[in-house]
């Protein structure tokens, strides 16, 4: 009896559809922002691994313009020691029960543009470095929240601006 009142009322019927619809994107939403936070963290690994494979090599030949100990301070030590401290705070954030799901998209957002900024500064004489920004930008935009890809290209911009025009990492790099 119940189910047949439900199956004439369209009005029930619709707000029950649409509750659904709400419920299975929150959750494909949840999903992306679980893996936007893995990202992070795979991206964060996979720099510390290769500028550790990468220190073996230079450390072997001539290419290698410090001391060993101020180069793994420089390249390896303070980078990765900042990007952990960055995917520290994703993880705090992600864990929290607290904080709500649109706060966890702005902070995972941005803690990806952070790693970004330090894999630049510390690499911009790689001309592909260039893109590390545009991944952060990128994997905001599957919230589709103009709000969150608008500030994550604000602090790209300003990232990648600060990082060119103030920093200089590296100090025996010819600007």
């Amino acid at each position: 009896m119940v189910q047949n009142k439900m199956m004439l009322n369209p009005e029930v019927r619709k707000a029950t559809n649409i509750d659904e619809i709400v419920k299975v994107y929150a959750k494909i939403d949840e999903g992306w922002l679980r893996f936007h936070y893995k990202l992070s963290i795979w991206l964060v690994a996979f720099a510390f691994i290769i500028e550790c494979l990468l220190s073996i090599m230079i450390v072997q030949t001539d290419l290698l313009s410090t001391s060993v100990p101020v180069y793994i301070w420089r390249y390896i030590a303070v980078p990765s020691g900042v990007n952990l401290i960055c995917i520290g705070i994703g993880t705090v954030v992600m864990r929290s029960q607290r904080i709500s799901h649109q706060v966890k998209m702005y902070t995972i957002s941005l803690l990806l543009v952070a790693v970004a900024f330090i894999l630049f500064t510390i690499h911009t004489i790689f001309v592909s470095s260039y893109f590390i920004f545009a991944i952060a930008i990128m994997l905001s935009t599957a919230y589709t929240c103009y709000k969150v890809t608008t500030v994550t290209i604000t602090a790209s911009l300003i990232g990648f601006a600060v990082s060119e025009i103030f920093i200089v990492w590296d100090t025996e790099k010819r600007r």
